[in-house]
């Protein structure tokens, strides 16, 4: 057994710590442990996903710095590998590649709600020795998926001067295999929750034709027809007016509220006198009928953790719509 700084003799492709075995049945008991990542060789397949990419330099070529796999299940939920061939430069990785295991279906079944605690490890062929490079937690803790984090997995999967090295076997004729494990340990319910959104005055649609018809006798409201929204306005500035509909001498009022599950309405009591309001000048009741007119300019919504994916895209489609009015 000897410790060497580099890889079959390369210092380009040096992984320090690394124990190497002259006899390479001793070879799977190999482990490099730095920065709390453990590498070691194993002679069976991962038991869940192969991702196989071939013409590999075609990544390069064409610009193509993530790539994400197909979905998979493993302990009864989706998941899907992302990689980055030239390192994730978000995190200012460089001469690395980067490799990172994500819940699929983080929106739908993993969120505040539920927690999920899984352990898994990475594999790369070795297409010489037909054997696996594993790269895993060296602690063996569990990994806690949920809505905040959805990703886990390694900036510093392995070293590109060793992975393009031939000698190692891990990309032959422009090819190579990756694959994953994953092992779900155990489901956390952690209570319901809120995210909030501060917006820079989103106005939303005004409806100038709220109307309250026979007012003398049993009133009825009629106003456009609204979608349903799956968020919940909380800071809000709007403005209410009644409509003088022979001068257009309106009656409004204009107000900042922070609407709440305990506050839940705002407005005036006393917003105009019955006197002023029958009385024939003012123009609030011609025919019977009145005006009723909201402008809402939403400050800051809360969508509530537990929204299904259609649910939030439809949240977003509504805020880009009111800042096209």
């Amino acid at each position: 057994m000897t410790t060497a700084n580099s890889v079959d003799g390369n210092p380009d492709a040096a992984m320090p710590g690394l124990v190497f075995f002259n006899d390479f049945s001793l070879y799977s008991l190999a482990i490099l442990i730095a920065d709390q990542v453990a590498r070691s060789i194993s002679e069976a397949a991962p038991r869940h996903y192969i991702l196989k990419i071939m013409s590999f330099s075609f990544l390069r070529k064409t610009g193509i710095d993530k790539y994400e796999s197909g979905e998979f299940d493993a302990g009864g939920y989706k998941w899907k590998l992302v990689l980055y061939p030239h390192g994730n430069k978000s995190r200012n990785v460089k001469e690395h590649l980067s490799l990172y295991l994500v819940s699929a279906d983080v929106a739908s079944r993993i969120d505040l709600d539920l927690e999920v605690h899984a352990v898994f490890r990475f594999f790369l062929l070795d297409q010489t020795k037909d054997n696996y490079l594993t790269v895993h937690d060296a602690t063996g803790k569990d990994w806690r998926f949920h809505r905040s984090k959805h990703q886990w997995g390694f900036d510093q999967l392995i070293p590109i001067r060793t992975f393009n090295d031939a000698g190692n076997g891990y990309l032959l004729d422009d090819s190579c295999v990756f694959g994953v494990e994953v092992f779900v340990t155990k489901e956390m319910c952690s209570g319901k929750g809120e995210c909030l959104s501060m917006i820079d005055a989103v106005a939303f649609r005004r409806h100038p034709e709220n109307k309250l018809v026979f007012f003398s006798g049993i009133p009825c409201v009629s106003s456009p027809k609204t979608p349903d929204c799956a968020m919940q306005p909380r800071g809000s500035e709007f403005t209410l007016r009644i409509k003088d509909q022979q001068q257009s001498r309106h009656i409004a009022g204009k107000v900042r509220h922070w609407f709440s599950e305990s506050s839940q309405e705002s407005g005036w009591g006393n917003f105009v006198s019955l006197a002023y309001f029958h009385h024939t000048t003012s123009g609030c009741l011609v025919n019977d009928m009145c005006m009723v007119e909201a402008e809402v300019t939403v400050h800051a919504v809360a969508n509530t953790m537990f929204d299904t994916r259609s649910q939030i895209v439809e949240t977003n489609r509504l805020v880009r719509e009111s800042r096209c009015k």
